[in-house]
């Protein structure tokens, strides 16, 4: 997940390969915090973990899988950060990449039809449209087979439109700087709503007991004894050493 989010802030028309490489570790971190959090709400419920047949019936769709997380937290008096309607639109677009999008290239090339996720991410987050010349894909490729065209096939920015002087290539890296901040301060609440919720069931077990219980059959030192002797049941990790990068990473956001 950190290496997708540090990937997308520094995404743009000189690095577009970004883009790709960070949505496909999101999304692939996001499935699988949602997938650990169904598996540890399982075992401490039942002591028993999904099978690989159920973890793959979950599917990509990170949409419903975030709704039965977010439905657990609920449940379990986890604080929820309520989302916006461009969260809501980030998540399904994630939803889309992980199921689809992001075969995008395969699909061009073969002919078929498929949304660029690079504009798709854009256009959710919030472009505003500067004076840089606009060329459309057919366009483009129309110009560059042209010799009489005076453009280099390097300097045409995420969308399409043709970078001609400095003065349009500081103002689409400033554009594209902006997006990127506002984009990850969109997908953070998505985030930490799933990461809170896996955190909720730091080494827990099943049938956890309660501090009380524990206090009861821990007053004496014979107690204390047979406590340690008797079978153990598993307990899970603690969640909430494993994501201290992303802690950091989010703390970055933040703070731009």
């Amino acid at each position: 997940m950190t290496r997708g989010l540090c990937d997308l802030l520094y995404a743009n028309l000189f690095n577009q390969e970004l883009y790709y490489s960070s949505f496909f570790s999101i999304t692939i971190a996001f499935e699988r915090i949602c997938k650990l959090v169904l598996n540890s709400d399982r075992y401490t419920a039942q002591g028993t973990f999904l099978s690989d047949r159920q973890l793959r019936d979950e599917g990509h769709d990170l949409k419903k899988l975030y709704n039965k997380v977010v439905e657990i937290s609920r449940e379990n008096g986890v604080p929820v950060i309520e989302i916006s309607e461009k969260s809501e639109k980030i998540l399904e677009f994630l939803t889309d990449f992980a199921k689809s999008g992001r075969y995008y290239n395969f699909v061009t090339l073969g002919g078929g039809k498929s949304t660029d996720p690079i504009v798709g991410w854009r256009k959710i987050v919030g472009k505003t449209t500067n004076g840089a010349y606009y060329v459309d894909g057919k366009k483009r490729n129309e110009m560059l087979c042209d010799e009489r065209t005076l453009c280099d096939m390097h300097f045409f920015d995420e969308e399409g439109k043709n970078i001609e002087s400095d003065s349009d290539c500081e103002e689409s890296l400033k554009e594209t700087r902006q997006i990127q901040i506002s984009g990850l301060r969109i997908v953070l609440p998505l985030i930490l709503n799933i990461v809170t919720c896996l955190d909720s069931y730091s080494e827990k077990s099943i049938n956890a007991e309660s501090d009380a219980e524990n206090a009861d059959k821990c007053n004496n030192m014979e107690a204390i004894l047979r406590r340690i002797k008797s079978q153990q049941k598993f307990m899970l990790p603690n969640y909430a050493e494993f994501y201290q990068e992303i802690r950091k990473c989010m703390s970055i956001v933040v703070s731009f």
